[in-house]
Protein backbone atom coordinates (compact mmCIF):
# COMPACT_ATOMS: atom_id res chain seq x y z
CA UNK A 1 0.00 0.00 0.00
CA UNK A 2 1.14 3.32 -1.14
CA UNK A 3 1.76 5.98 1.94
CA UNK A 4 2.93 9.08 -0.39
CA UNK A 5 -0.27 10.91 1.56
CA UNK A 6 1.63 10.32 5.25
CA UNK A 7 5.35 10.56 3.92
CA UNK A 8 5.22 14.02 2.00
CA UNK A 9 3.75 15.97 5.26
CA UNK A 10 5.99 13.85 7.37
CA UNK A 11 9.49 14.81 4.99
CA UNK A 12 8.08 18.69 4.87
CA UNK A 13 7.78 19.08 8.47
CA UNK A 14 11.20 17.73 8.99
CA UNK A 15 12.90 19.84 6.25
CA UNK A 16 11.14 23.03 8.15
CA UNK A 17 12.70 21.91 11.42
CA UNK A 18 15.97 22.45 9.46
CA UNK A 19 17.18 19.37 8.25
CA UNK A 20 19.08 19.99 4.88
CA UNK A 21 20.69 16.43 3.47
CA UNK A 22 16.79 15.15 2.81
CA UNK A 23 15.33 13.43 0.25
CA UNK A 24 11.69 12.02 -0.16
CA UNK A 25 11.20 7.94 -1.96
CA UNK A 26 7.99 7.37 -2.49
CA UNK A 27 6.52 4.75 -4.90
CA UNK A 28 5.64 7.61 -7.38
CA UNK A 29 9.38 9.08 -7.50
CA UNK A 30 10.61 8.78 -11.57
CA UNK A 31 13.20 6.58 -12.02
CA UNK A 32 15.92 9.42 -12.38
CA UNK A 33 15.45 10.44 -8.76
CA UNK A 34 15.51 6.90 -7.86
CA UNK A 35 18.66 5.97 -9.34
CA UNK A 36 20.09 9.86 -7.93
CA UNK A 37 18.92 9.47 -4.18
CA UNK A 38 20.32 5.82 -3.66
CA UNK A 39 23.57 7.11 -5.13
CA UNK A 40 23.86 10.23 -3.34
CA UNK A 41 22.61 8.33 -0.30
CA UNK A 42 25.42 5.42 -1.03
CA UNK A 43 28.08 8.57 -0.94
CA UNK A 44 27.06 9.46 2.06
CA UNK A 45 25.38 13.21 0.90
CA UNK A 46 22.27 12.43 2.15
CA UNK A 47 21.28 11.69 5.89
CA UNK A 48 17.96 11.24 6.15
CA UNK A 49 15.48 9.34 3.42
CA UNK A 50 11.58 9.86 4.01
CA UNK A 51 10.48 6.94 2.41
CA UNK A 52 7.48 4.51 1.77
CA UNK A 53 8.13 0.61 1.99
CA UNK A 54 8.91 1.37 -2.20
CA UNK A 55 12.44 2.40 -1.12
CA UNK A 56 13.07 -1.10 0.76
CA UNK A 57 13.64 -2.94 -2.56
CA UNK A 58 17.56 -4.08 -2.49
CA UNK A 59 18.42 -1.53 -0.95
CA UNK A 60 22.09 -3.07 0.78
CA UNK A 61 23.81 0.12 2.93
CA UNK A 62 26.28 -1.59 5.79
CA UNK A 63 26.11 1.97 7.66
CA UNK A 64 22.54 2.91 8.00
CA UNK A 65 22.09 3.74 11.62
CA UNK A 66 17.92 4.23 12.24
CA UNK A 67 14.98 2.80 10.94
CA UNK A 68 12.26 4.79 11.68
CA UNK A 69 8.76 3.65 11.16
CA UNK A 70 5.95 6.69 11.35
CA UNK A 71 3.26 4.06 11.36
CA UNK A 72 2.51 0.82 12.51
CA UNK A 73 4.22 -2.46 10.07
CA UNK A 74 0.84 -3.97 8.94
CA UNK A 75 2.54 -7.52 9.19
CA UNK A 76 5.69 -9.25 11.27
CA UNK A 77 6.85 -9.86 7.59
CA UNK A 78 7.39 -6.06 6.75
CA UNK A 79 9.00 -4.95 10.51
CA UNK A 80 11.41 -7.56 9.67
CA UNK A 81 11.89 -6.72 6.40
CA UNK A 82 12.39 -2.89 7.15
CA UNK A 83 14.04 -3.52 10.54
CA UNK A 84 16.86 -5.65 8.52
CA UNK A 85 18.34 -2.34 7.15
CA UNK A 86 19.96 -1.16 9.81
CA UNK A 87 22.87 -2.15 11.25
CA UNK A 88 24.22 -4.40 8.77
CA UNK A 89 27.76 -3.34 9.34
CA UNK A 90 27.57 -5.10 12.68
CA UNK A 91 27.78 -2.03 14.31
CA UNK A 92 24.49 -0.81 16.88
CA UNK A 93 21.85 0.32 14.71
CA UNK A 94 17.88 1.36 16.24
CA UNK A 95 14.55 0.39 14.82
CA UNK A 96 12.02 3.04 16.18
CA UNK A 97 8.23 2.65 15.90
CA UNK A 98 5.98 5.75 16.18
CA UNK A 99 2.48 5.05 15.97
CA UNK A 100 -0.87 6.33 17.35
CA UNK A 101 -4.46 4.33 18.08
CA UNK A 102 -5.29 5.18 14.58
CA UNK A 103 -2.48 3.67 12.95
CA UNK A 104 -2.95 0.08 14.54
CA UNK A 105 -6.54 0.29 12.78
CA UNK A 106 -4.90 0.89 9.85
CA UNK A 107 -2.28 -2.04 9.98
CA UNK A 108 -4.83 -4.30 10.81
CA UNK A 109 -7.27 -3.36 8.06
CA UNK A 110 -4.22 -3.85 5.48
CA UNK A 111 -3.40 -6.99 7.19
CA UNK A 112 -6.56 -8.74 7.31
CA UNK A 113 -6.03 -9.18 3.03
CA UNK A 114 -3.14 -10.90 3.14
CA UNK A 115 -2.65 -14.63 3.44
CA UNK A 116 -0.37 -13.91 6.72
CA UNK A 117 2.95 -13.76 7.24
CA UNK A 118 5.70 -15.75 5.55
CA UNK A 119 7.86 -15.42 9.08
CA UNK A 120 4.81 -15.17 11.00
CA UNK A 121 5.41 -14.31 14.71
CA UNK A 122 6.43 -17.69 16.35
CA UNK A 123 9.26 -18.13 13.50
CA UNK A 124 10.51 -14.42 13.58
CA UNK A 125 10.76 -14.97 17.34
CA UNK A 126 12.95 -17.92 16.92
CA UNK A 127 15.10 -16.60 14.28
CA UNK A 128 15.77 -13.80 16.55
CA UNK A 129 16.61 -16.18 19.81
CA UNK A 130 19.30 -18.10 17.56
CA UNK A 131 21.02 -14.80 16.18
CA UNK A 132 20.88 -14.16 19.95
CA UNK A 133 22.62 -17.35 21.38
CA UNK A 134 25.15 -17.67 18.54
CA UNK A 135 26.22 -14.24 19.43
CA UNK A 136 29.75 -12.93 19.53
CA UNK A 137 30.95 -11.21 22.44
CA UNK A 138 33.35 -8.47 22.55
CA UNK A 139 34.47 -6.15 24.57
CA UNK A 140 33.25 -7.36 27.98
CA UNK A 141 29.65 -7.74 26.90
CA UNK A 142 29.95 -4.09 25.21
CA UNK A 143 29.65 -5.15 21.63
CA UNK A 144 28.04 -8.30 20.52
CA UNK A 145 28.47 -10.02 16.81
CA UNK A 146 25.18 -11.53 15.61
CA UNK A 147 25.50 -13.82 12.15
CA UNK A 148 21.94 -12.35 11.04
CA UNK A 149 22.69 -14.08 7.25
CA UNK A 150 22.80 -17.74 8.58
CA UNK A 151 21.15 -18.08 11.76
CA UNK A 152 19.39 -21.20 11.10
CA UNK A 153 15.82 -21.22 13.47
CA UNK A 154 15.24 -24.59 15.13
CA UNK A 155 12.15 -25.07 12.58
CA UNK A 156 15.03 -25.34 9.66
CA UNK A 157 17.23 -28.56 9.77
CA UNK A 158 19.79 -26.99 7.67
CA UNK A 159 21.14 -23.56 6.23
CA UNK A 160 20.58 -23.01 3.06
CA UNK A 161 20.80 -20.19 -0.34
CA UNK A 162 17.19 -19.51 0.66
CA UNK A 163 17.86 -19.10 4.11
CA UNK A 164 20.65 -16.62 3.66
CA UNK A 165 18.25 -14.89 1.21
CA UNK A 166 15.54 -14.84 3.41
CA UNK A 167 17.75 -13.02 5.98
CA UNK A 168 19.53 -10.44 3.92
CA UNK A 169 16.05 -9.11 2.89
Amino acid sequence: TEVKEEAVPLFQKIKLNGFKSIELFTGKTSNIDRHRIISEWALGNIDIIVATSAFGVWIDKADVRTVMHATMPETVDRFYQEVGRAGRDGRCANSIIIYCQEDVKKSLSIAKGKSGDNVGEENAFQRWQIMHSERKIKNSETFLTINAFDAVPPHLNQTSNKNHFHNQI
